[in-house]
């Protein structure tokens, strides 16, 4: 038994859109990264949950 899926053209995305999503995304990922790094390394020193890059980079993943 073969299915076969309906596979529509549509418009692909511009070198500029795809610059602006690797962007995004690694901003992200650096974002958690450095988050990470301050959960294993100062949240000794803190009281707390929430570190200030864990703000900072809520912020600009946003």
């Amino acid at each position: 038994m073969t299915t076969t899926a309906a596979v529509t053209t549509g418009e692909r995305a511009s070198v500029r859109e795809d610059l602006v999503t690797v962007l995004c995304g690694t901003i992200m990922i650096s974002g958690l990264a450095i988050d990470g790094w301050a959960h294993k390394n100062v949240i000794d020193t803190l009281e707390g949950f929430f570190t200030p890059t864990t703000l900072s980079s809520t912020w600009v993943t946003a």
